[in-house]
């Protein structure tokens, strides 16, 4: 298990290994789903212009996207990708 605090103003930082796992970085946002028993699940939040964004509209009927779209969710990862990357680079 990993432990995290809430602060007295109601924040939480979510742990490092949490955020490497779920692919999290500066500015994203996550969403907590009920699970009907007291527990709540950490999920990331994909926005339109992420590749999930794009995947999702695509296996939707009648949906499509522009050459435009899937050139910026390329660009969106790489740079996300490429943030993550920077960032363990500075801790190592």
């Amino acid at each position: 298990m990993v432990k995290a605090t809430i602060t007295s103003k109601g924040q939480l930082t979510i742990p490092k290994r949490v955020r490497d796992d779920l692919g999290l970085v500066t500015g994203d946002h996550v969403g907590f789903v009920a699970d009907g028993r007291g527990s709540y699940k950490l999920k990331p939040i994909r926005t339109r212009s992420s590749a999930q964004g794009v995947c999702d509209r695509l296996v939707k009927p009648g949906a499509h996207a522009s050459v435009e779209d899937m050139e910026r969710a390329v660009e969106d990862s790489v740079a996300r990708r490429f943030a993550r990357a920077v960032r363990r680079g500075r801790r190592r």
